[in-house]
This record gives C-alpha cells, sequence and structure tokens, in this order.
C-alpha cells in the first residue's frame, strides 16, 4: 500500500472510529432516557436535540473546513465532541442528572459533529484521486466500513450496558473519540487557511443548492428518507423493544441489524451504482425501505423488528454514498467543505420536528399506528426520487 493509499484508509479508519463511538452512545444515551420511564417523548426531544445540533454545526461546520482545512478542524471537533461524552459518564449514576441537563450535554456533545462529518467528506474526493481509486468506490467502501463498525456498535453497547453499566459504556465513547482525533491529526493533509474568519459565508453552500435542481431534489429525498430513519432508530424501535419486554442488549441487536443492512447496501452500491445510476438507486433504496416500514406496522413482532431494521438499513446504506457521491462532484472544489457541510444540515432540518412529534405520537397513539403513518412520507419522497437527474 502506497502512501497516498495509506492516507485514504487511514482517513477512512477514523471515520469507522467515530461511528463506532456514536454507535455505543447512541444507544447508552436512548437507555439512560428509557430508565426514566417518562415515556416516548423524552426520546423524541433526545433525537430532536441531537439533530438540530447537527444542523447548525453543518451549515457553519462546511464554511469552516473551507476556511480552515480539514485537518484541525476535525481533530479539534473530535476532542470537544467528546467532553460533554465525558460529563455524561461522570453523572450517568448520579439523581442531578435531569433531562434537561441530559439533553444540554448531547447538544454540547453534538454541536462539532457536522463540521467534523464535512472535514472527513471535504478531503476524499482528492485522497481518492491521489490513491487512484474510484470515487463511488472510496464512498461505498467508506459507508461499508462504517456499517461494520454500526454492526458492532448497537450490540456492543447492549453489551457493556448490561455488563458494565452505562457509565463504562460512555468512556469507551470518549476512549475511541480520542483514538478518531489521533488518526485524523496523521492522516488528514494539512492544507491552508483560505480566508479569514470574517469572510466565513455558512449559507453560500445552501445558495449553492437552492440554484441546481437535481442537488435540491436529492437533499429533499435525503432528508425524507434520514427522518423517517431517525424516527424508527430513536423513538419507535426503542419503545417496541421495550414493550416485548427486552433489555438493552436486545435494543442494541436490533440497532445492530440496521447496522448490518447498511453494510449490505453500501455494497450492493459498490456492486450496481453505476449501473443503476442515480435515479434507480434512489427508486430502489426509497422502495425498500418503504417496504420494510409496511412490514413492521403490520407484524410488530420480534423476529419482524429485526428484519425490518436490516431491511430499512440496506436502503440506507445505499442512498448515504450515492449522495456522497453526486454531492462531491457538483460541487466546486472552493466550496466543497461549504456545500457538503450545508447538504448535510439540510438533510437533517426533517428530523428534530419529525422525532418530537412522532414521539408525543407514539405516547397517544401507539407505536403500530405511527409506523404505518410513516408510509405517506416515504411514498412523496418516492415521487421526489423520480426528479433527480445525473449531474453533467
Amino acid at each position: 500500500m502506497n502512501p497516498a493509499q495509506q492516507r485514504l484508509f487511514g482517513v477512512i479508519a477514523a471515520g469507522a472510529l467515530g461511528r463506532l463511538a456514536e454507535g455505543l452512545a447512541g444507544v447508552a444515551l436512548i437507555w439512560l432516557v428509557m430508565q426514566r420511564g417518562d415515556g416516548a417523548a423524552d426520546l423524541g426531544l433526545l433525537g430532536a436535540v441531537g439533530a438540530a445540533a447537527f444542523v447548525a454545526s453543518s451549515l457553519y461546520g462546511g464554511a469552516l473546513v473551507d476556511c480552515f482545512g480539514p485537518r484541525a478542524l476535525s481533530v479539534a471537533c473530535i476532542l470537544l465532541s467528546a467532553l460533554p461524552v465525558a460529563a455524561l459518564a461522570f453523572g450517568s449514576d448520579s439523581p442531578a442528572l435531569t433531562l434537561p441537563l441530559i439533553l444540554g450535554l448531547v447538544l454540547l456533545a453534538q454541536l462539532p459533529d457536522g463540521a467534523t462529518a464535512a472535514a472527513t467528506d471535504t478531503c476524499l474526493p482528492d485522497l481518492a484521486q491521489a490513491a487512484g481509486v474510484p470515487l463511488e468506490k472510496v464512498n461505498a467502501t467508506d459507508d461499508l466500513i462504517d456499517g461494520a463498525a454500526a454492526i458492532a456498535g448497537a450490540p456492543l453497547a447492549g453489551l457493556l450496558i448490561a455488563w458494565h453499566g452505562i457509565e463504562t459504556t460512555l468512556w469507551v465513547v470518549v476512549a475511541l473519540a480520542t483514538l478518531a482525533a489521533v488518526l485524523c491529526g496523521i492522516f488528514i493533509p494539512s492544507t491552508p487557511a483560505k480566508a479569514p474568519a470574517a469572510r466565513i459565508d455558512a449559507f453560500a453552500g445552501v445558495r449553492f443548492i437552492l440554484g441546481q435542481r437535481s442537488v435540491l431534489a436529492l437533499v429533499l429525498l435525503a432528508s425524507t428518507l434520514v427522518a423517517v430513519f431517525q424516527c424508527l432508530d430513536d423513538v419507535i424501535l426503542p419503545v417496541m423493544v421495550g414493550a416485548l419486554g427486552r433489555q438493552a442488549d436486545a435494543l442494541g441487536l436490533v440497532l445492530g441489524c440496521a447496522g448490518a443492512g447498511g453494510v449490505i447496501g453500501a455494497l450492493l452500491y459498490l456492486l450496481l451504482g453505476e449501473r443503476l445510476g442515480l435515479q434507480g438507486t434512489s427508486r430502489a433504496a426509497t422502495a425498500l425501505i418503504a417496504a420494510a416500514v409496511i412490514a413492521i406496522a403490520a407484524w410488530p413482532g420480534w423476529w419482524m423488528l429485526l428484519a425490518g431494521a436490516f431491511a430499512a438499513g440496506v436502503g440506507a446504506g445505499a442512498i448515504s454514498p450515492l449522495i456522497s457521491t453526486h454531492l462531491q462532484r457538483c460541487a466546486p472544489p472552493g466550496r466543497r467543505g461549504g456545500v457538503l457541510g450545508a447538504a448535510s444540515g439540510l438533510a437533517l432540518t426533517l428530523t428534530p420536528p419529525a422525532t418530537v412529534l412522532v414521539g408525543y405520537a407514539v405516547d397517544a397513539f401507539g407505536s403500530r399506528a405511527v409506523v404505518a403513518a410513516l408510509v405517506f412520507p416515504l411514498l412523496a419522497a418516492l415521487w421526489v426520487a423520480t426528479k433527480v437527474r445525473e449531474q453533467k
């Protein structure tokens, strides 16, 4: 493996460690909130706070990457994100750790994440070109490895919580984040600052997306699918697992099945993405997620939760590298960080209100009825998928 390939796969490995840490933290925080026994609405608030923080971070983080370069920003953001997690680990058993305090620390932990994602995504096209690897394969491999980390993360979190408690699980998250920061510092190339902070234009990427019809359709599609998927992961599936009388290890297994599906979806995109094209892949992935949601609504048993989570993961796993590849190609090199950051932020704009609404709706109408209602936004997403076009 030559030095260019080492840099490429070093950055991908750093992202995988970050994804593993996210998987562990996600299950630990969901279980921490579920232990309070106050209903699904609290889970909806937890998902909404995290998503809202990521939206804000993505809009400004991408512009910061363009100005200051991806290496310094990624290292700083990863370490800043780990500090509130350490605070949660310290206080996880304290009665003083109220829901507002949990939500505040989650907000602080998530705020740097959008900038971290934009930093790593921004450098991938140049690293792929230097290594002589097609961008489709790089993005699919990145998502494949991230999915493998998610497969490990959720079940590992369930086992760690069952054996050692939430505090130990959160300390493992801090350790993994620190290691990811070290890898980013080693493998992401150093680039000079391109503009002073006073000239940062956080909305340049938004304006670019709004001016590109096909890109806007793709972002709208992503926004709908992400909202549905996060409602499932953050609210509905945990509630359904709890209703079946199962514990944290079972929740980790369900979310791990979604991660396994993500790996298969990324692998399918790697093999078939170029042949199916942008529109074909978008339609197939959206239809698969819709089928999974319908199946969970119709037969909400344990095995269907596992199968439905896996199928939804396959669809999401194919969509993610598809969108990354399209945006990386169409964004101007000098504004790539801003465009990718804006796209990440816009893709999550529906998630905060959706998770809050779904949380209260589950308490009012039950999880099965809410899952059935998710079919309607997915039908809208299928229509949007017919509007996306290849960038010429």
